[in-house]
């Protein structure tokens, strides 16, 4: 249950990397805040 749970977040935030690897002109703010989503999921979830 918590393995799916895992892989079904890291699709969704690798999704969104791939959401925002699209835009020329991400705002370093928006990575910043995508990082910080990443980390709070691995604190959590590893």
């Amino acid at each position: 249950l918590l393995l799916s749970r895992f892989v079904e977040v890291l699709n969704i935030l690798q999704k969104v990397w791939i959401k925002l690897q699209g835009l020329p002109q991400a705002h370093s703010l928006d990575l910043g805040g995508f990082m910080v989503i990443i980390l709070f999921v691995g604190e959590f979830f590893v």
